[in-house]
């Protein structure tokens, strides 16, 4: 008995998906191969925050040393104001940042250190200080 119209569309089907099959099996090997011909090359880890704040430490007392002082900016340890924040917070947060002023300036006072500027909104201050 011929084969039918429909049984020979099936036969054709099943070739046309078992030949996709296959190429998208052997593309798949064949790309790992590649992947692993071809070794990525490693990307050095960034310095760590403590390394990083050593190198700068030592630029500073280095330009410190050479020249007598250097400026600083010290930033300090308060949240920094936050976009559409009521009133209230908003004043709460300034009031923290002139506290945390105060304190470093406490601090500084029996060093040789000059305050040239202090910030209202970010928590931080400038300062020139010498080596010690």
């Amino acid at each position: 008995m011929p084969p039918n119209a429909k049984s020979i569309q099936l036969i054709s089907r099943r070739r046309t998906i078992l030949l996709i099959s296959i190429f998208l099996f052997l593309s798949l090997i064949i790309g790992q191969h590649a992947a692993g011909a071809v070794a990525p090359t490693p990307t050095p880890a960034p310095p760590s925050r403590t390394a990083n704040f050593d190198r700068q430490l030592t630029e500073l007392l280095t330009t410190a040393n050479a020249t007598g002082r250097v400026r600083v900016l010290v930033g300090l340890a308060v949240a920094t104001e936050r976009t559409g924040a009521d009133p209230a917070a908003i004043a709460a947060q300034r009031h923290a940042i002139a506290r945390a002023q105060d304190a470093v300036r406490l601090r500084l006072a029996n060093l040789p250190a000059t305050i040239s500027h202090t910030y209202t909104i970010i928590p931080a201050l400038a300062a020139s200080v010498d080596a010690a």
